[in-house]
């Protein structure tokens, strides 16, 4: 009977736009017809930031209905259950309007060791040493530590770490696993039009300071709270760093420099030579270096005539360009590991010699 009210509702008030006919609805006729409580879900909020229209007008009236409760106690009955992961800025995004500063914020935590030990007897005779060698990877993400355990019924560790590998950390699992592309493209902004690459660079270079050590929870920093509600981050100690090895390695440097955008590299690089011509004696070592680089590029380029040794290519000329960067950051293990990939190259000139002295 309540659907047939509704209908009949909101044909008669066509005058009202969508929002306000919905939420007329819900005081007008909804809540005179409950003899209980009414809780509205409304789930994947986060969605929101990615839409096509603004649903300022729907969430500034659910705002409106909770501040009602102090005139009209029948207001009181009514519960919005908003479910996902967004801000509050995400919600009401007219800087003219008041927040959405009302409701009780409800934390998901990711399982405790003791918590997820309820999988152990589904993983067979050793579901201990299993669980614990699960828990490394996971740290108790719900989903990941699920997945996992229901492929390791009778496996043993090396089981656990072979199918990590299989969906997690393989190549094309980025792209294949919907939890890890979902992760990933909350915390690249994928879908929400706001984003530039100026935001992006932003928040993969908080993101890179956040892997070294951490950061302070501030959700009045635009890249603080992006990392937070992608999901990649846990929050310890008024603190965020790496939620689990799984997103660790999967959204590690590789990952960071392969889609950080190319302004930002292009800053990075303008302040590191800053930096080297402030030093001295390193500027003309860099300098010889930038301009062999350049020379050998235009060699290579020739010598690459199909597909495959241009991709090769390209791939170190990349990683050369961005050797600077890693020094000025003094991040020596990096540029270690990126001579060692390229140690056999057909096309390492020169350069590769400067840096591996």
């Amino acid at each position: 009977s309540l659907r047939q009210e509704a209908v009949a509702y909101l044909r008669e008030h066509k005058e009202l736009g969508p929002a306000q006919r919905f939420l007329a609805f819900l005081q007008d006729a909804a809540l005179p017809a409950a003899h209980s409580p009414l809780v509205i879900m409304v789930d994947e909020i986060d969605a929101v930031r990615s839409l096509g229209f603004s649903t300022d007008e729907l969430f500034a009236g659910i705002r409106q209905l909770h501040n009602g409760r102090a005139s009209e106690p029948i207001l009181a009955k009514l519960t919005f259950c908003l479910l996902g992961a967004a801000l509050p800025s995400d919600l009401i995004r007219d800087p003219r309007s008041t927040p959405f500063n009302v409701g009780r914020r409800i934390d998901l935590r990711d399982f405790t060791l003791e918590e997820a030990k309820a999988f152990a007897p589904a993983l067979g005779d050793n579901g201990a040493d299993l669980l614990e060698r699960v828990f490394f990877w996971t740290n108790g993400h719900p989903f990941l530590t699920q997945s996992l355990c229901s492929g390791l019924a009778g496996g043993d560790q090396a089981s656990v770490d072979a199918l990590v590998r299989e969906r997690y950390l393989d190549s094309r699992a980025k792209e294949t696993d919907t939890n890890l592309s979902d992760v990933g493209n909350r915390l690249m902004g994928t879908g929400d039009p706001t984003i530039d690459e100026a935001v992006i660079a932003n928040t993969l270079s908080a993101y890179s300071n956040l892997l070294k050590g951490g950061m302070l929870d501030d959700e009045s920093n635009p890249s603080a709270a992006r990392i937070k509600m992608s999901g990649v981050a846990r929050l310890e100690g008024g603190r965020l760093g790496p939620r689990n090895e799984i997103y660790r390695r999967v959204f590690g440097r590789d990952w960071m420099r392969a889609n950080m955008p190319g302004q930002e590299l292009r800053r990075q690089k303008k302040a590191f030579w800053k930096g080297v011509v402030r030093t001295g004696t390193i500027a003309i070592a860099v300098i010889l270096t930038v301009g062999g680089l350049a020379w050998n590029n235009a060699r290579l380029r020739i010598q690459a005539e199909h597909s495959e040794a241009k991709a090769q290519y390209e791939e170190y000329v990349a990683s050369m360009d961005v050797l600077p960067v890693d020094w000025a950051q003094k991040n020596f293990e990096q540029i270690s590991t990126v001579l060692k990939r390229f140690d056999k190259s057909p096309y390492r000139g020169w350069e590769w010699l400067f840096w591996k002295q």
